[in-house]
């Protein structure tokens, strides 16, 4: 910022550099020492005695304007930091632009400079974490409604109601795990992606157990078969719900794309410094230009081989829960109609 040069340049000298307000009084020593210089310079310079009284007083006059105007340009130029503050925060009000401002300066303007920027990005990805949240709750609810409307079907061409029991069980996991989804991501919707929360460990296999459950309806519709290889009393080191969440995503998305009447693999397997988790369909897979762009609302977005609704928020979210616990989220594919593998490596748990 080149309005800020002579700011820049005062802040280079010692005991100038962390304190704002001796910048001020250094150039107000100037500003009151110009007439006195001049004074004394026109003087040096002049016959003394050919001057008059009258001389004096308006060179003295003249110094002293000449310094007032010096001063005073001074002082707007070193007030730069503040006005440049100001116009930051007006034009992040105005058009949520984050302002690009100097953070290394150490003296009052400077950290008034940095705390700004901090404290606007800091604002800026709260409110991309709450509109962040409201995605996750409009996307979330529709499984397990879709569960429940799935059932109702089967329910419907069961004309015996040979299974009435079985569905209406179903239909009750699925409405007690939406409710329990609700206060979750109520909850998270406050803190719980701020760092330093504390995570738990959970053993992984009884957890997918349960996500599977709440997806028996979907998997029974499309007569998907789910195949688990998990290790015994695997644990890793998660916030429960968070995790269910993203494992329920991978779940879904695997069921959406996969073909009737085939398979899921669900593997999980401890390696040297992380626990990788693979889940494996055989369904319609992609090629390099369409694979998952992991960003809401992407383009690459397909519907699924039933005519699934398919927005890239399960994803999205997905990964973003993912590197929340210091992990990692990719997608493989061999091609169009070989499949998909979304691999989720974790930290192992201390």
């Amino acid at each position: 910022m080149n309005d800020m040069r002579l700011y820049t340049s005062l802040s280079r000298f010692k005991y100038l550099d962390r304190n704002y307000s001796f910048k001020y009084l250094f150039i107000a020593f100037i500003g009151v020492h110009i007439p006195l210089i001049g004074i004394v310079t026109f003087i040096a310079l002049t016959d003394f005695t050919s001057l008059t009284p009258g001389m004096v007083i308006f060179s003295t006059l003249g110094f002293t304007l000449i310094a007032c105007g010096i001063t005073l340009f001074m002082q707007n130029a070193l007030a730069r930091p503040i006005i440049e503050t100001k116009n930051a925060l007006v034009n992040y009000l105005s058009n949520k632009t984050l302002p690009e401002l100097p953070t290394d300066f150490k003296d009052e303007a400077g950290l008034l400079m940095s705390n700004t920027c901090t404290a606007l990005k800091e604002l800026d990805n709260l409110i991309k974490e709450k509109r962040d949240f409201i995605y996750l709750l409009s996307h979330d609810l529709k499984t397990p409604l879709h569960n429940v409307l799935t059932i109702i079907h089967l329910m419907k061409d069961d004309i015996n109601n040979d299974s009435k029991e079985e569905h209406i069980n179903l239909i009750r996991q699925s409405t007690q795990y939406q409710l329990q989804l609700i206060t979750s991501v109520l909850n998270l919707a406050t803190s719980e992606f701020k760092e330093g929360n504390i995570l738990q460990l959970i053993n992984l296999e009884p957890l997918l157990n349960k996500v599977l459950k709440d997806h028996a309806g979907s998997l029974q519709n499309k007569q998907i078969q789910v195949l688990a290889d998990i290790p015994e009393n695997l644990q890793v080191k998660v916030n429960e719900e968070l995790f269910a969440m993203a494992l329920s995503n991978l779940v879904t998305n695997a069921i959406k794309f996969s073909t009737r009447s085939s398979e899921i693999m669900i593997r999980a397997v401890v390696m040297e410094d992380h626990v990788m988790i693979r889940v494996i369909d055989y369904g319609i897979g992609f090629n390099e230009s369409k694979a998952p762009s992991f960003q809401p609302f992407s383009k690459s977005s397909r519907p699924g081989t039933d005519g699934e609704s398919s927005n890239g928020l399960g994803l999205y979210f997905t990964r973003k829960i993912i590197k929340y616990h210091g992990g990692t989220l990719v997608a493989e594919s061999e091609g169009e109609g070989k499949g998909a593998k979304f691999i989720v490596r974790l930290p192992l748990a201390a």
